[in-house]
């Protein structure tokens, strides 16, 4: 694994400014109902998987007498990213808009695997000689830190228990270390695994995912500690750099997010402004 501790401080560093000044203007009066609520997310995109081929990996051939087809699309692909993360939202136009940013750690995760065949690498070629490895699964892991920023929209006016909400959201990713794995078919060939790992490279840096969602909000703005709970969907997201995989050209996905939400202090209703008293309509 190839780790860059002086990059992750290098993001915390720029990242981590904006929070304080948030709790610091949260914490000067604690009586007022605030707009702003903390929100600890965990999700999954799951993209659509396109092959993008080493160039040191050559066909592979069945090893049941020609059973299977050797073609790389028979082999079990998966391109995912798990994400982890905290950022406050502020709530404006009477509450029925948010805007939100924070810190989000992601690890992005593609497998490539054979159950019945092998994958073959070339490790030396000598004249007329080429020598090769027999690999049955590769697994590429790519850990990030990154800054999201989104906004939302409420679909209803009133303070519901259940409400529907739309949502754009974007998250610029900044890489701190990638592990490539390989599992080869003969454990002698074991000693090679350094030289495989340097053929297959890493992703890019940096890269920015952006996603539309749609997304369903559990809770109310009565009591001064009510938690929202957030369903939502990413429909679908949209990777803007080719090379976020070594073994995939994905660039579309689908999601979803679970977010917890609570409130620094009592927040007003949504449809109203969030600083003045609501009085109801006898």
């Amino acid at each position: 694994m190839k780790y860059l501790p002086y990059h992750l401080l290098f993001a915390l560093f720029a990242v981590c400014p904006l929070l304080p000044a948030q709790i610091e203007f949260l914490q000067t009066d604690r009586k007022k109902k605030h707009n702003i609520r903390i929100s600890f997310e965990a999700g999954i995109d799951s993209y659509f998987s396109d092959i993008k081929k080493p160039v040191l990996l050559r066909e592979f051939q069945s090893d049941l007498s020609g059973r299977y087809a050797s073609f790389y699309n028979e082999a079990n692909k998966t391109f995912t990213s798990i994400g982890l993360g905290i950022r406050p939202e502020f709530f404006f136009g009477k509450n029925r808009w948010g805007i939100s940013t924070g810190i989000r750690f992601s690890c992005y995760l593609t497998t490539w695997e054979l159950f019945h065949e092998s994958f073959y690498w070339m490790i030396r070629q000598e004249g007329l000689l080429t020598d090769y490895l027999t690999i049955r699964k590769f697994l590429q892991k790519s850990y990030y830190l990154g800054v999201p920023l989104e906004m939302r929209f409420f679909t209803n006016r009133r303070d519901l228990p259940f409400q529907t909400y739309f949502k754009i959201g974007s998250v610029f990713n900044y890489q701190l270390s990638t592990d490539n794995e390989v599992v080869f078919r003969e454990s002698s060939m074991d000693k090679y695994a350094g030289a495989v790992d340097e053929g297959i490279g890493e992703p890019d840096r940096f890269h920015v995912y952006a996603y539309p969602a749609v997304g369903f909000k559990i809770g109310r703005c009565r009591t001064e500690h009510s938690p929202w709970f957030n369903l939502e969907f990413h429909v679908p997201g949209i990777l803007f750099q080719s090379n976020v995989s070594s073994f995939s050209k994905s660039k579309t996905g689908l999601g979803a997010s679970l977010t917890v939400q609570i409130p620094l202090g009592q927040m007003a209703p949504i449809g109203s402004n969030g600083f003045f008293n609501i009085h109801k309509i006898r």
